[in-house]
């Protein structure tokens, strides 16, 4: 009678928990968050191989948790969790650490959860949050986070961190992923990145902070499907096309047509629309737009990005 009510007490509790990651209320699922918490102190595990190691179908160099470590596991981070996935809500984290989960958010990067659920443990969590935080944003703008290698890194960082209490694993193991400067500034000012991470640091440089808020939409100056924009319309024009010195944040969704057809329409119908603190003056400075205005202004940006990344 009491393994049968004690059972009943745990699916209970699993099934709250897992209420919590419905496709109506959070961004991630309830598989994705158990990875997250198992490794933090079991290490990296394939998204494939969690079921295996979990119920001990698979042999592993270490054990998993028992169902009620686990149950206790679950409880114990979701709080955090569930201010990771939605900034808004109360819970445990507070102040900059909310900001920076929203600015990761923004940024779509799931991977270093495992990394900030082991740093909240620690007194000088803040330390290790803001230092992840830059290390993360000089990496996807000199290169990706996509891989599988960079991932297991991160998990086995996570375990680090839990099993020392010291946040500094992140600047020794994962120095490699820390670009210099020189290189951020090389790669940001000419590389061809998505909208969503050249809004970001765009809107970093002119709000002066790390933690961006949502404000305006980025256009791009000269369009490439325009292709009858004065000296932009060869093979090295395009490749500029996608880079931070050929973007502009307006306040405005939708591009003026008239800001499409010619250097001075854009000046007159979309340059209006900049947000506060964009390089409007520096633009109405220019004649024309071309690949050498694009390189000019793309350096100016991404040496003042370096200054408040580095």
């Amino acid at each position: 009678m009491y393994l049968a009510t004690e059972r009943e007490d745990r699916h209970k509790q699993w099934r709250e928990i897992s209420q919590n990651f419905s496709s109506e209320t959070s961004g991630s699922t309830f598989v994705q968050y158990i990875r997250h918490v198992v490794i933090v102190e079991y290490g990296h595990i394939l998204p494939k191989d969690l079921y295996g190691f979990l119920s001990r179908k698979k042999s592993y160099s270490r054990s998993p948790p028992y169902p009620p470590e686990l149950l206790d596991l679950l409880s114990k981070r979701l709080p955090l969790y569930l201010q990771m996935d939605d900034p808004t809500i109360s819970g445990p984290a507070e102040g900059k650490a909310l900001e920076i989960f929203t600015a990761l958010n923004s940024l779509n990067i799931l991977t270093v959860r495992p990394i900030m659920l082991a740093l909240f443990e620690l007194d000088n969590a803040q330390e290790g949050m803001d230092y992840l935080h830059r290390l993360v944003v000089r990496r996807i703008v000199v290169g990706n986070l996509g891989t599988g290698n960079i991932e297991r890194r991160f998990s086995e960082a996570a375990k680090k961190i839990w099993e020392t209490k010291d946040w500094t694993v992140l600047s020794r193991d994962l120095a490699d992923l820390n670009p210099s400067r020189e290189d951020f500034v090389d790669q940001l000012r000419k590389r061809s990145s998505n909208k969503t991470t050249l809004t970001f640091v765009r809107r970093s440089v002119l709000q002066k902070t790390t933690t961006p808020i949502s404000q305006g939409i980025l256009h791009w100056i000269w369009p490439k499907n325009v292709i009858d924009w004065p000296n932009l319309t060869d093979e090295i024009s395009f490749f500029w096309a996608a880079t931070l010195g050929n973007s502009i944040i307006a306040d405005i969704a939708a591009r003026p047509p008239q800001a499409t057809e010619i250097w001075e329409g854009f000046k007159g119908a979309l340059l209006v629309h900049a947000v506060d603190r964009e390089f409007a003056d520096e633009l109405k400075a220019y004649s024309d737009w071309g690949v050498e205005s694009i390189e000019e202004m793309g350096r100016k940006v991404s040496e003042q990005a370096a200054d408040l990344w580095y």
